[in-house]
């Protein structure tokens, strides 16, 4: 038997809690819960996603998630994201229904003998990834045409300071200095070449800002061809991620960001 405790709406990291004697872990959502309505042993919490609901419910051996599509213009929302988990409780196989056009994508995931994240291969189209130390081997499907590119990071006094690429057909590759914060996050990139740099805004708790809103009824800040639009922060693809892929839930699917490898 567990102790088990469903979020009572807010900040989604805290959705619920698993313990156990003195051992305990938790589960999250990616986003913020509203309050759930209870209905015996199952909490659901409405619209999590447009048109879709999230329902846990307790069981006697700990818990179970579904989540409620309401409609087929939810059902094909590139945000159900299917994942699905290895018995090292690590990331296996992660799916995308088809939408708008695009088909349906898959992605998998293999990991060293240490557990570090090892290839990530898609299925078809998209993009194969060889991770090699500092060292990374792309593989981009698009159309049946491949292109082939490597990048190498370098780093001094534990931070990641330069990225290197290089594209299979064209001669030369770039340089590029990488500066961040003291949590090894790059924020502003430097073309070793031009000099040209692009910087990445984040708010302290390092999402991207929100322009604030403009009053539609005042003339003076109404966007016009006089008055254009501030344009949003350049954003910066190049920069080394940190994230890696969360424990997983006791259920084998659930909605969620997909893990990139972590940088040196």
């Amino acid at each position: 038997m567990v102790d088990l405790a469903f979020s009572g709406g807010g900040a989604g990291a805290g959705m619920l809690g698993l313990g156990k004697d003195e051992r305990s872990m938790a589960f999250g959502w990616p986003g913020t819960l509203p309050s759930p309505t209870l209905d015996g042993a199952t909490a659901t919490y409405p619209d999590v996603l447009k048109d879709v609901d999230l329902q846990l419910t307790a069981t006697a051996e700990g818990y179970r998630e579904v989540l409620v599509v309401k409609t087929p213009e939810a059902a094909a929302s590139p945000e159900l994201e299917t994942l699905t988990w290895n018995t090292e409780s690590a990331l296996a196989i992660t799916s995308e229904p088809a939408a708008q056009g695009k088909p349906a994508t898959s992605t998998g995931y293999l990991y060293d003998a240490d557990g570090e994240l090892l290839i990530r291969r898609a299925a078809g189209d998209g993009e194969s990834v060889l991770y090699f130390g500092a060292t990374e081997i792309h593989l981009m499907v698009k159309d049946g045409v491949k292109t082939l590119s490597g990048l190498r990071y370098y780093t001094a006094a534990s931070q990641t300071i330069a990225l290197r690429t290089a594209t299979n057909g064209t001669s030369g590759s770039k340089l590029t200095f990488l500066a961040g914060d003291h949590h090894a996050t790059a924020s502003l990139a430097i073309d070793a070449s031009t000099l040209a740099y692009t910087k990445r805004y984040t708010t302290p708790f390092g999402t991207p800002p929100r322009a604030p809103p403009r009053p539609p009824s005042d003339p003076k800040t109404t966007p016009s061809s006089a008055n254009p639009p501030t344009p949003p922060p350049a954003s910066l693809t190049s920069a080394p991620a940190n994230t890696t892929p969360s424990p997983p839930p006791s259920s084998a699917s659930t909605p969620c960001w997909r893990p990139t490898k972590p940088r040196p």
